[in-house]
């Protein structure tokens, strides 16, 4: 079966299966942008929608407006992208709205843009269907990468980062219709700077991973209060099983990863809260375990003189 296209006199309904019939208008909008190709509000069907008598039952499908105002409602056809190139606590972060589109939206295809570092850590994320790379920094790199972006024609763009390389690709993919969310960089840096700021104000402070949600708020979709996710492939979850044995560690010993360092200074815990949780992980006859990049090697050194055994 082909995709098949749905007029509804309501916009935006997408839960519940309802029997629906084009309009003449509609028709004529249909049969135009498929001839063009147009990703907008339609793609062609298997199913003949302007032969008298058919109807189609809608299957969770999302709204969309064609250019004539009328709203539709397409299935199995939405391609979404989103955008995270950095860092890796910070894609990890997007998981949660990853989860939340493949629930809303069981048949589309996901495909997420990072940086090569940092896909591994969503190479085995069953709900993605495809994570693409930008290789390089300069600006033929981004070139390159929008060409592939461009051949993808995808219908929603959800920018996570917003950074200039991002409001770039939006000029050189103009397509899809793109949506980010609200960084509230004002609020951060004053937080940061003015730490009591945050308590005058008595502002409520959003997590990241819900703030991501902004992006996608026409896709009707919300938080479902679950943490993000992490899915290890198998030659990770092998070398996470090797590294303990090697180190001569028991078999039922319980180990507590820890990983202090961060990029920026301002996304670090002071080391003496770090020292301090270590601490009682080895009072709970645990043994903490302190991960990172040789940048973190000088930091981590400390925590675990703060923390023999």
């Amino acid at each position: 079966a082909g995709v098949v296209l749905r007029h509804s006199s309501i916009h935006r309904t997408r839960r519940e299966p309802s029997e629906v019939r084009t309009t003449p208008r509609a028709h004529a909008a249909i049969r135009k942008d498929t001839r063009r190709g147009s990703r907008g509000a339609v793609a062609s069907s298997s199913v003949d929608p302007t032969r008298p008598g058919n109807q189609h039952r809608a299957l969770a499908p999302p709204t969309w407006r064609s250019k004539l105002g009328e709203p539709f409602q397409r299935v199995n056809c939405m391609k979404i992208l989103l955008i995270r190139f950095s860092s890796l606590g910070d894609v990890i972060l997007t998981t949660p709205l990853v989860r939340a589109l493949r629930a809303a939206y069981p048949n589309a295809e996901l495909h997420f843009a990072t940086r090569p570092a940092f896909a591994p850590i969503l190479a085995s994320n069953p709900r993605l269907d495809r994570v693409l790379t930008l290789q390089g920094s300069d600006a033929s790199a981004l070139a390159r990468f929008a060409k592939t972006l461009r051949a993808q024609h995808y219908d929603h763009v959800l920018d996570l980062h917003g950074t200039l390389r991002a409001r770039a690709l939006r000029v050189l993919v103009p397509g899809p219709r793109w949506r980010t969310y609200p960084k509230a960089s004002l609020r951060r840096r004053l937080m940061v700077r003015f730490p009591g700021w945050a308590r005058w104000k008595d502002d409520v402070v959003v997590p990241v991973p819900e703030r991501y949600f902004g992006a996608a708020r026409a896709l009707d979709v919300r938080p479902d209060g679950l943490p993000p996710e992490v899915f290890p492939t198998d030659e990770a979850r092998a070398a996470a099983e090797r590294a303990p044995a090697g180190a001569g560690d028991a078999a039922d010993e319980t180990i507590v990863a820890i990983a202090p360092g961060a990029r920026h200074r301002t996304k670090c815990w002071p080391e003496e809260r770090w020292a301090e949780l270590a601490r009682e992980i080895v009072d709970r006859g645990e043994r903490p375990v302190l991960l990172g990049g040789p940048e973190d090697a000088p930091l981590a050194r400390r925590i675990a003189d703060a923390a023999p055994g």
